[in-house]
């Protein structure tokens, strides 16, 4: 009987041993295939919608499949490149838990993960991610896509900066998008419209829209909307009269973006300088400064020909990392909005946590650029170091 029972004993252990060193051989052997996840950094602070890039080492290892893993949760599935999964990390300084594994053709798995670093209560004070808008042309004009955190070089008052995310043209977008309904836009109201509906289109229904209308006041007539009929119906409620309170909305706009993360803009439609606003151009420049997200500003008519307001709204948009497009006459709307929404929609964010981390409300100018490429960078120039509210 003991004997039998010994024997028994022996089976179990042998049957409960099977799963755990079949699954060990299915893990592929050191020295053999491997992941590098690109993006984010292992001990970088991550917020919001990031891209999660990987490559294989080599790269022509055939794979199945990739799954990728934030939290436990399965976010992504991918056969073939690009190694690229687009998350929402949410709005905090959490740590995160990234893990990716690879289903590899002679049924072996590589798996691969990284921990991302928590900013404490106390930390949360004073760590500060800060987010670059960034367009790359090449030298034929065209845009640039696929480019990851090590193909960029960033630096912060001359130092350098460890991007820890990059947000691509994959990632939804926040645009806030402000019309100009003063009185003087009552000839161009339906050009504007169609021109603002085709704007709308373009746009994808993950990226979420807010539509404002200002003149003397503000109205807010969509507000974070991504329905294409809901977007649409929100122009029909425009109506022409009053004034323009222009650097009103420039920085109500950028409050409303200001506790997005990720890929945002500013559109900013006006035909005419301000008249109504109860701050200053100086209180609409230094929220600019203080935001991270890029104004494009379409000038039409006085707009675009009062050369004073042509080269304050310029320099607004490119000291935010956007631009200024001026168009003389009403039918040439379609054409502007359609660079905006070009240049949004192949817009890169890079996030880094500054080593200089005290918030005392000085300039801090970036520069970025891409080592060895014939490309050109358009970037955010700067940011003003705010306290940061609790």
């Amino acid at each position: 009987m003991r004997r039998w029972c010994c024997l028994l004993g022996l089976l179990c252990l042998a049957f409960l041993a099977f799963p755990r060193a079949q699954e060990s051989a299915q893990i592929a052997p050191t020295g053999g295939p491997a992941i590098d996840i690109l993006s984010p950094d292992e001990n970088s602070y991550i917020s919001g919608p990031i891209t999660i890039s990987i490559k294989l080492i080599p790269a022509n290892t055939p794979i199945d499949r990739l799954s990728f893993f934030a939290d436990g949760k399965l976010v992504c599935t991918l056969e073939q490149l690009p190694y690229s999964c687009n998350w929402d990390s949410g709005p905090l300084l959490n740590a995160h838990v990234i893990r990716i594994v690879a289903a590899l053709k002679n049924g072996q798995r590589v798996v691969k993960t990284i921990r991302t670093k928590n900013a404490n209560v106390a930390e949360r004070v004073d760590v500060h991610a800060v987010q670059v808008s960034v367009l790359v042309r090449d030298k034929s004009g065209n845009f640039v896509s696929g480019l990851k955190a090590n193909d960029f070089k960033l630096r912060e008052d001359n130092k350098p900066q460890q991007i820890t995310a990059v947000a691509d043209e994959d990632a939804p977008l926040d645009v806030v998008m402000a019309l100009d309904i003063s009185g003087s836009m009552s000839d161009a109201i339906p050009d504007l419209k169609q021109a603002s509906r085709l704007f709308l289109t373009a746009l994808r229904e993950r990226d979420a829209v807010t539509v404002l209308g200002f003149n003397d006041n503000i109205f807010t007539v969509a507000r974070r909307e991504t329905n294409p009929q809901a977007r649409s119906r929100a122009l029909d409620r425009l109506a022409p009269w009053g004034g323009t309170a222009l650097y009103d909305v420039i920085s109500r706009g950028l409050g409303l973006l200001g506790h997005t993360v990720g890929r945002k803009g500013l559109v900013v439609f006006s035909d005419g300088d301000d008249q109504s606003s109860h701050g200053t151009a100086e209180n609409a420049e230094r929220d600019l400064q203080a935001s991270d997200a890029p104004m494009y500003a379409v000038g039409l008519g006085r707009g675009a020909s009062e050369e004073n307001l042509k080269k304050l709204l310029s320099r607004l948009a490119e000291m935010s990392g956007g631009r200024a497009v001026h168009t003389r006459h009403v039918k040439e709307l379609d054409g502007a909005f359609s660079e905006v929404v070009n240049e949004l929609s192949h817009q890169y964010v890079l996030s880094y946590v500054p080593t200089n981390n005290v918030r005392d409300n000085t300039w801090r100018t970036i520069t970025v650029e891409i080592p060895g490429k014939d490309y050109h960078v358009r970037a955010r120039q700067g940011y003003l170091a705010r306290p940061v509210t609790p």
